[in-house]
């Protein structure tokens, strides 16, 4: 492990967010090498979108210490580019209001800031913090065990093409084994909560939305993980290939 390594400390629920300021006391503990450079406002559900259409913004709120008018994946490359002295030994990205597993994967900000990074060769973690209700967020799991679960990552190696996502369930399970390696999990497919309303133009406008759905707990998923009460780390790859399918389409376009 690197002594006093630089972290990179982004998001995507912005910087005033308190998973932003409970994430940032953690790397503090860490390392006085820390920086942080996220959204001036919250940018969930952008995945990995970067802003080519209009102008970026950056604005100095402390010495190290930084708001992005963009997205996640904005917010790591102008501050791996432009605000950092060097390339980061580490980048943090967190801890996300709700979970990041199974499909939220794909829509995710907060994976996506871990990805920009695990593509510039950084190790990059996501946290995540499970709620049932979100007007009563506990945050004492991700605040109790995130720095030792980060100093157990770091002393350790990991392929340079993996990030590593982790998500606090809103309940710790009290076995001894409360941790859970993962895989990406998936859920039932149900149409999408979209409500329709109207303005008073007279013209329809639209609510996306999640229906809750029923999780199997008999699987080494994400979802079985937290469904009982783990905390679930799941490495997960940048390649999308389908690496079995391509002797597979090979043959069909022989």
């Amino acid at each position: 492990m690197i002594n006093n390594p630089y972290i990179l400390v982004t998001n995507d629920d912005g910087i005033d967010s308190q998973g932003m300021k409970i994430l940032e006391r953690i790397a503090k503990k860490i390392s006085n090498n820390v920086y942080i450079v996220a959204p001036n406002k919250e940018q969930s559900a952008k995945s990995h979108s970067i802003t080519l259409t209009e102008p970026l913004r950056i604005e100095k709120k402390s010495r190290y210490k930084f708001s992005v008018s963009g997205t996640p994946t904005d917010c790591v490359i102008l501050g791996v580019n432009e605000v950092m002295p060097r390339i980061p030994d580490l980048l943090l990205s967190g801890i996300n209001c709700g979970a990041n597993i199974a499909e939220d994967i794909s829509y995710s900000g907060t994976i996506a800031a871990a990805i920009e990074g695990t593509l510039m060769g950084i190790k990059s973690i996501a946290l995540s913090q499970v709620y049932l209700n979100r007007k009563k967020i506990s945050w004492d799991i991700s605040k109790n065990y995130s720095e030792e679960i980060i100093l157990k990552i770091l002393r350790n190696k990991w392929d340079k093409n993996v990030l590593l996502n982790i998500n606090f369930p809103h309940k710790l399970s009290q076995k001894k084994d409360y941790i859970s390696i993962t895989k990406q999990g998936k859920r039932a497919y149900e149409k999408s909560l979209i409500e329709k309303r109207l303005d008073p133009r007279g013209d329809h406008y639209y609510w996306l939305g999640y229906r809750k759905q029923k999780v199997s707990r008999n699987d080494s998923s994400d979802l079985a993980a937290i469904a009982k009460g783990y905390i679930s780390i799941s490495p997960l790859k940048i390649d999308f290939t389908h690496n079995s399918s391509i002797k597979t389409l090979g043959a069909i376009f022989k």
